[in-house]
């Protein structure tokens, strides 16, 4: 999932599994929103956007996580950020980001 964008999404007993690869930015972004929403309306439960295969975001890449987890909160449910690592984890400390979201660090 590295070179290529890729989007998977697992609807789990307790969670919506979002799988994101490649870069995320540009318009893969409102594809990404458009298929959590509408993913998150048949199956309200926690959103967890794993980001193992991804290690880039630009501005509105971060513009949706915030828009992700605002509309999942909103709705009583929690959004969660995991497998961040490099470059990106840099961008959401530098953006203060990481005070207001709940991120899980990238393990090897």
């Amino acid at each position: 999932m590295e070179n290529k964008n890729a989007l998977i999404i697992q609807p789990t007993d307790d969670a919506l599994i979002v799988k994101i690869g490649g870069r995320f930015s540009g318009e893969f972004v409102f594809t990404v929103y458009k298929e959590v929403k509408r993913t998150f309306e048949n199956n309200q439960k926690n959103v967890v956007l794993d980001f193992c295969g991804s290690e880039h975001a630009d501005s509105m890449g971060l513009g949706t996580i915030v828009a992700i987890n605002s509309f999942v909160t909103k709705r009583g449910n929690s959004m969660k950020m995991r497998g961040v690592s490099g470059t990106f984890m840099q961008l959401l400390k530098i953006t203060n980001l990481t005070s207001i979201l709940d991120i899980e660090p990238y393990k090897e």
